[in-house]
């Protein structure tokens, strides 16, 4: 394993701010810093990170000042492939994302849960477990005889671990499973042999019983066929009285029912005749119910010819009253024009009476905007005015400036004579005292005037600045008054429209009063739905024609109603002659029927005394049937047992003949099995401790030896020899699996107790390192990197020197190696630095080359 690179949040004493560390920017460093700057929280970071593992077992432990929320993230190198790890912890919960290079970016391998990605990462990637790292390339501060304080038989675990021989436990594991299963499947086949040949030998058994029920169930067939006999000859006999009985039965229930069919027959013949009867008392009265329908009849026809001229009339008058409507609704929207038109007229005619006060309106109007006009007039001159005295003003202080500007010429020609001495400045003459003071007086001269006209000036520019202000004035008391212009044009607008309308509506009012005589002369003429009008007539005429008599109509019906008993009469006479035929018939009928059925009666009661049938023979025979199909259900009871237990039986002598046959085969598949076993017990002892793993860690002994001692003799000058035994004897005699480590000095072996502190941490880093190279050059855990955390303060100059020089002769054996100390020649052995300090934040990280 080698890291790229390391980030650190809120971890140890690394606050909440994220520290980063690139490691591919050396090969070799020191890790410096104060005492608790937060050097060994780096290295815990590095070991949290790949293992969830640092020295307190409680994470919350390691969260910086309780932040609640503390997370690692490590890029590094297995076998040239680049991973990357972030391990997180809150308060909710622990997180890890594993994740793999590929194709310039990484993607996520993390599995289900963290405890399966930690073992994935573990045993498929960095194939090292924590304890195996911090034994071998971690030499941690406090720690660095992690392996040599441990008991021999740890160390000889460890040993194992980095070797690689888990594997061999693996197969241990495997061969004793194997084992296991064989020998759990030789005790099935041993118990089933034993049961099989027991079974074998029950064939015979079960052959002679087989035998005698076979002569049983004969025996019981021979008495059940005796026993069917008995019982179908009773049958027999039970059918035929049962057949006598339900004879007997049918005879009298035959009886009873032609008794209640004569009585019934008898109560319908009485109501028939009674009917006959009535019939012919209405046939009786024919003569009077045939004439009065008949009178019936020639009223009904008459009503119904009424009937029809009365509904045609009424057809005739209802669509008079439509056409009545259509032209009364004519004659109304005739009206209703006629008063529209009316009502438009007065309205228009009282308009027109107000166009004189609306011109006398318009004319005063019209004045006062005249007069307003006017003023607009004045105040448009006064403005120019304005403007004109603001331009003569400007005039005249323009001239001022002009006199101020030729003023101060002025003044400095009077300068320039005044300080001339010899010649005249201004006209190149020779100057004499006269000539000074006459050019003097000149100018003087010239400049009172100029001053003069520059107070006219500044006179005349006050004059036109009053007027000014008092023409403002004026225009302003102007402008007041010209505010209500707009709304006198307003005013003279709306009257103007007011004018216009009228002059319109006059116009108007000629055709208004035209079609008001024309709707007022259709109405009083009538002249209006000419084709309703046409149509009423017609309709009128018609209704004369019908000459329907409504008194007639009722003296009619009054006949109708007089006589209309007789129709019902009528009816009752036809359905007496048709039914009186028919139930004379039927009288008939039922008196031979009942006739029919008493004969019948008679017939049935003389065989009823006849019959020699006994109900006591019939319950006899059936009590004999019920004790005989008793016992043949026993019978097939003692049958079914007998069959099926001979059943049994063959299935047991079919059994027991397999077994015969499985016997051989299993007893050849109980020898495979033992031989198998001898092979996997052989296999179980070479795979394990005394084994190939002891061979392995023999082989591996003198490697670790040597390469040990090649460091010691040179931080020791040769004065230190380390040796490792892996047997250690017993005091019952013997020896046993051990690791022991035995140290040599100048003055002979002694324990690894009695060296002092300096000499330990030698001891100690010589078997860490030789540790550290054993397991770089194993495929299962290749290890690159190498951490070397304390030491360098237990040695002295001496000593220090030897112990860098022996980290630089094994520096080309690891691509990574990380020195802490704070002591300043060590610091400054190195080419890399990477400082550490610490504020009121946290730890921080510096590298420095």
């Amino acid at each position: 394993m080698l890291p790229l690179s390391i980030k650190i949040k809120n971890f140890m004493s690394y606050g909440e701010r994220e520290e980063a560390l690139d490691f591919n920017k050396f090969e070799i460093a020191s890790l410096t810093g104060p005492n608790g700057a937060g050097k060994s929280s780096l290295l815990e970071a590095i070991t949290w990170a790949l293992w969830g593992k640092a020295r307190v077992s409680d994470d919350e432990e390691l969260v910086h000042n309780r932040q609640g929320e503390m997370e690692v993230e490590i890029e590094f190198l297995v076998n040239e492939r680049k991973f990357r790890i972030l391990r997180k912890r809150t308060p909710k919960s622990s997180t890890l994302r594993l994740e793999r290079f590929e194709k310039d970016e990484f993607y996520d391998i993390s599995e289900d849960s963290v405890r399966e990605t930690q073992e994935k990462l573990t045993t498929e990637i960095l194939k090292m477990p924590y304890e195996v790292f911090i034994n071998s390339a971690f030499l941690r501060q406090g720690r660095a005889d992690e392996f040599t304080v441990k008991s021999p038989a740890k160390r000889k675990e460890i040993l194992g671990e980095i070797l690689g021989l888990s594997y061999y436990e693996e197969l241990v594991k495997i061969a004793r499973l194997k084992l296991r299963d064989n020998q759990t499947k030789q005790q099935s086949l041993e118990t089933l042999l034993s049961e099989y040949s027991d079974e074998a030998e029950k064939e015979k058994d079960y052959q002679a019983e087989d035998q005698k029920l076979t002569e049983e169930i004969k025996s019981t067939d021979q008495r059940r066929e005796k026993v069917k006999e008995d019982f179908e000859r009773s049958q027999e006999k039970q059918t035929k009285l049962l057949a006598e009985h339900e004879a007997l039965k049918e005879k009298r229930e035959r009886i009873k029912s032609l008794e209640e069919e004569i009585a019934l027959n008898q109560k319908r013949l009485a109501k028939i005749e009674e009917n006959i009867e009535k019939y012919q008392a209405v046939i009786y009265e024919d003569k009077e119910i045939e004439e009065n329908y008949r009178k019936w009849g020639e009223h009904d026809k008459e009503n119904k010819e009424l009937t029809k001229k009365l509904e045609e009339q009424r057809k005739l008058e209802n669509k008079r009253s439509e056409i009545e409507n259509r032209i009364n609704a004519e004659k109304r929207k005739l009206e209703v024009e006629k008063g529209q038109l009316e009502a438009r007229i007065d309205e228009i005619k009282k308009e027109i009476k107000t166009s004189p006060e609306l011109k006398k309106e318009l004319e005063k109007a019209q004045t006062e905007l005249n007069k307003l006009n006017q003023t607009e007039e004045s105040k448009t001159g006064l403005e120019k005015k304005v403007h004109q005295l603001k331009e003569e003003i400007a005039g005249l202080k323009n001239k001022n400036e002009a006199i101020k500007e030729q003023g101060e010429d002025t003044k400095e020609k009077l300068g320039l004579i005044e300080e001339a001495e010899s010649n005249c400045p201004l006209c190149k003459q020779s100057l004499t005292d006269k000539h000074r003071e006459d050019v003097k007086l000149e100018i003087e001269k010239e400049l009172e005037n100029r001053r003069k006209k520059w107070l006219q000036n500044n006179q005349a520019i006050e004059s036109k600045q009053k007027e000014i202000e008092k023409t403002e004035v004026e225009i302003n008391n102007l402008r007041r008054t010209l505010l209500g212009k707009s709304a006198v044009e307003q005013k003279i607008g709306e009257v103007e429209n007011q004018l216009k309308q009228i002059k319109e509506k006059t116009t108007a009012l000629e055709e208004l009063e035209k079609e008001f005589k024309k709707k007022d002369s259709q109405l009083e003429k009538q002249e209006f739905a000419p084709l309703d009008q046409e149509m009423l007539k017609k309709i009128v005429d018609q209704i004369k024609k019908v000459d329907y008599d409504p008194e007639i109509h009722q003296r009619v019906q009054g006949e109708l109603e007089r006589l209309q008993p007789f129709v019902e009469r009528k009816h009752r006479l036809d359905n007496a002659r048709e039914n009186l035929k028919r139930y004379q018939e039927e009288k008939k009928s039922f008196e031979e029927a009942i006739k029919k059925k008493q004969d019948e009666q008679t017939k049935l009661i003389k065989q009823e005394e006849k019959t020699t049938f006994n109900l006591k023979d019939l319950n006899q025979i059936n009590d004999l049937i019920s004790e005989l199909k008793d016992q043949l259900d026993k019978i097939d009871k003692s049958l079914l047992e007998l069959r099926e237990k001979q059943a049994t039986l063959k299935e047991k002598i079919k059994q027991s003949q397999k077994i015969k046959e499985g016997l051989k085969k299993k007893g050849d598949e109980l020898k495979k099995l033992k031989e198998e076993a001898t092979n996997l017990k052989m296999l179980e002892g070479a795979f394990g401790k005394n084994g190939i793993q002891a061979m392995i860690i023999e082989n591996a002994i003198p490697e670790i030896e040597n390469e040990a001692n090649l460091i010691l003799d040179r931080m020791t000058d040769g004065q230190m020899k380390v040796e490792l035994e892996t047997q250690k004897a017993k005091k019952t005699g013997g020896s046993k699996e051990s690791l022991e480590i035995k140290i040599t000095d100048k003055l002979g072996p002694r324990a690894y107790e009695l060296f002092s502190g300096g000499e330990a941490f030698r001891i100690n880093f010589a078997i860490r390192i030789a540790l550290s190279k054993l397991l770089s050059r194993r495929a299962n855990a290749k290890l690159q990197f190498l951490v070397i955390d304390e030491g360098f303060g237990t040695q002295d100059r001496a000593g220090r020197e030897n112990l860098i020089e022996a980290i630089n002769s094994i520096r080309k054996d690891f691509d990574k190696i990380l020195v802490v100390s704070h002591l300043p020649e060590v610091k400054e052995v190195f080419p890399v630095r990477i400082e550490v300090t610490k504020d009121e934040v946290g730890s921080h990280l510096e590298l420095k080359e």
